[in-house]
């Protein structure tokens, strides 16, 4: 119940009490402090005091409740994600052991590649300035023949006795990886909201899409508040 931790943490900070407490008395409704219910009140508050008296606003509630997910995504595309920000912790599949997997499509010839690299399906996709720039099914299917020429290449490395570290320089950038990230919500918001931003490649995007639904599920009162009202206005810093 993170909305209902979020509430119980400010309405401590301004009445020194639990809500819990507040629950037992006769006259208070069953489901007073209801997940949902907290939900409404804490977006309410934060419209009614976070312009007016931002320190009250006491966004530091957002840092109670944690979310962890795990992600597999290529390893360019992850690069940009935990390089945007420090306050998230990520820790991901070694590389050399992600690497090795791409073996795989060496030795069992019917292997999807797609299993172990990402290319974009076709379409027009944007990039930073709106433009749209076109993907055939031709271009998809050569990066793709690009991607298991690089993992012929690691394979006879390895046979050849380099070490994994070694040879994993050879492989290219669309190889996916797994990554296990966690962090506060104030944290995720902060991402969503940085990693939205035009000047971010289709992926990045697309990948911040995917989290931003968990996220809307997890805390979907103050997801709808920050979503509609604050996104791309605030950096959450009180």
């Amino acid at each position: 119940m993170p909305q209902r931790l979020m509430y119980t943490a400010l309405y401590m900070n301004k009445h020194g009490d639990l809500i819990n407490n507040i629950e037992k008395q006769e006259d208070v409704q069953e489901d007073a402090f209801a997940e949902d219910t907290c939900g409404n009140l804490l977006t309410s508050h934060f419209r009614n005091t976070s312009q007016t008296h931002p320190s009250w606003g006491s966004f530091s509630s957002l840092e109670h409740p944690y979310l962890s997910l795990y992600i597999r995504a290529d390893h360019s595309t992850l690069h940009e994600l935990c390089t945007e920000r420090n306050d998230i912790t990520f820790s991901f599949q070694p590389l050399y052991e992600a690497a090795e997997d791409t073996r795989l499509c060496v030795h069992e010839k019917d292997y999807p590649l797609e299993k172990l690299f990402h290319s974009r399906t076709p379409g027009n996709y944007p990039d930073y300035t709106g433009n749209r720039h076109p993907w055939s099914e031709e271009d998809e299917q050569n990066q793709l023949a690009s991607a298991y020429s690089s993992a012929i290449d690691y394979n006879c490395q390895r046979e050849a006795g380099a070490s994994a570290v070694q040879a994993q320089q050879l492989l290219t950038m669309c190889m996916l990886q797994n990554v296990t990230a966690s962090g506060s919500l104030r944290a995720w918001l902060r991402l969503l909201d940085s990693c939205s931003r035009p000047n971010k490649s289709y992926e990045t995007k697309s990948l911040t899409d995917l989290i931003a639904d968990h996220v809307a599920n997890w805390v979907p009162e103050v997801y709808a508040w920050w979503s509609n009202s604050q996104r791309s206005k605030t950096d959450l810093r009180v």
